[in-house]
C-alpha cells in the first residue's frame, strides 16, 4: 500500500476517533455497504484487536487484504468507511452474494468494538450492493496462502 493512502487512512481514523460519532452518513443511501442499525439486545458490544492490517483504498472505503480469509468460495474481510466504521463480510466469490458478520467502530488504530452478528440467522446472504461487490471482487482476487 502506498503512503499517501496509508496516512489518509490514519488520519481518517484519527480524526474521527477525536470527534464524536456521526449520527448520520454523508454518503449516499446505496453507496453504504452496512447498515448502521443494530437492535441493541441482539447481540453484545466487544472488542477485538486486528493483527497487522494493511488496508486497500477501494472508494469509499478500504479493505484489509493481509487479513482475508478464505475457504473455496467464501471470503471474510474487513473493512473501514470514512467515518472509521468497521465490518468484517462473509462472501461468495461466485453468487457475489454477503453477509454481514461484525459491525462497529474503531477504538484505536487496531481496537475495533463491534457486535457480532456471526451466527447465520442474524444476518442471511444476500445480493451485494455495489460497494459491496467491489470490496467482494478485491477480497476474491487476493492469493491467500493455505
Amino acid at each position: 500500500m502506498n503512503n499517501k493512502v496509508c496516512l489518509g487512512l490514519i488520519g481518517i481514523i484519527g480524526i474521527v476517533l477525536s470527534s464524536r460519532p456521526a449520527i448520520a452518513s454523508p454518503l449516499a443511501e446505496e453507496e453504504l455497504f452496512f447498515s448502521r442499525t443494530i437492535p441493541v439486545a441482539q447481540s453484545p458490544e466487544v472488542t477485538d484487536e486486528l493483527e497487522n492490517p494493511e488496508w486497500q483504498e477501494v472508494e469509499p472505503a478500504f479493505i484489509d487484504i493481509a487479513n482475508i480469509q478464505r475457504n473455496g468460495d467464501f471470503v471474510i474481510f474487513d473493512t473501514v468507511d470514512y467515518e472509521a466504521g468497521y465490518t468484517r463480510l462473509e462472501g461468495n466469490c461466485s453468487t457475489n452474494q454477503v453477509r454481514t458478520l461484525r459491525d462497529g467502530y474503531f477504538l484505536s488504530m487496531t481496537t475495533v468494538s463491534y457486535r457480532d452478528f456471526s451466527e447465520p440467522t442474524v444476518h442471511e446472504f444476500a445480493d451485494s450492493s455495489p460497494l459491496q461487490q467491489q470490496l467482494l471482487e478485491v477480497a476474491c482476487a487476493v492469493e491467500v496462502e493455505s
